[in-house]
């Protein structure tokens, strides 16, 4: 299959659009169904194993769902723990990726679709955040499991012992990141600039197009609109 490179201020459209249905569509199975065109989405992009694992833990999920649903037991913790995931499970497969982008292009593409920086300068920090504390929990879970520290037979001290030293790392890579920054210039007022050359071409604009069609059936089968003419 053909490897595509979209535009980020595509991807961006795409994530805003599973983000609505997200909010908007409460039928579990039409929400589910999401899944599908995004895994065809992350393929084109050769991020099949990424949007395999999610399409598993969907089916793994869903099963588990109805199984406690016909089981009468629909308001169990567990019960609405899936539905929790589920729902989360397709933002996940369209602002996944978006953490292994440049935070330098990330502000460009934001800048060009005129986000306000008050809201696009979080979003920065967060994509530089993100792997720098994914990195820490994993050195953290390994040395507790070096030292024997770490048990299921005792998660309240567990949690403790791998809670602290991520809070105190936080603190201080976020204060690091912040300083970093501000070095580069990230507050200073105007258009910055970026050496990644950014323009919409044909497979973006269907991208966005499809994104926004495949957005528009979704609410109109949620709200019971025969759309089969």
């Amino acid at each position: 299959m053909i490897s595509m490179v979209f535009d980020l201020r595509a991807k961006f459209i795409v994530a805003l659009c599973v983000s609505t249905m997200t909010f908007a569509i409460y039928d579990i199975l039409l929400f589910i169904s999401v899944i599908f065109p995004l895994f065809i989405y992350l393929a084109l992009q050769e991020q099949w194993i990424f949007a395999l694992k999610r399409v598993v833990a969907a089916g793994v999920l869903l099963t588990l769902f109805l199984i406690l649903q016909n089981m009468g037991i629909i308001n169990n913790v567990y019960a609405v723990v899936c539905l929790l995931i589920l729902r989360l499970i397709p933002l996940s497969m369209v602002l996944g990726p978006l953490f292994d982008e440049n935070p330098a292009d990330v502000i460009g593409a934001l800048e060009k679709l005129r986000f306000p920086r008050p809201l696009f300068m979080p979003i920065t920090f967060m994509l530089r955040f993100y792997p720098t504390v994914k990195k820490d929990f994993s050195t953290i879970v390994n040395a507790l499991k070096i030292r024997g520290i770490l048990s299921i037979r005792k998660p309240l001290l567990t949690l403790e012992y791998t809670l602290v030293p991520i809070l105190i790392r936080s603190s201080l890579v976020a204060d690091r990141l912040s300083a970093a920054a501000e070095t580069r210039g990230i507050s200073r007022p105007g258009l910055h600039t970026t050496i990644r050359e950014m323009t919409f071409k044909t497979r973006d604009y269907v991208l966005v197009f499809f994104s926004t069609l495949l957005t528009i059936i979704y609410f109109l089968i949620e709200k019971g609109v025969d759309i089969l003419w």
